[in-house]
């Protein structure tokens, strides 16, 4: 899992935690 793209993607792009976290809402969901 790239979970470091997805922190580095929430910290440079300054977005919420909710964006990551509904994409490993949704892996987890298949």
């Amino acid at each position: 899992m790239e979970n470091d793209g997805c922190l580095s993607s929430v910290i440079i792009a300054n977005f919420q935690v909710e964006g990551c976290s509904a994409i490993i809402a949704t892996l987890l969901s298949f």
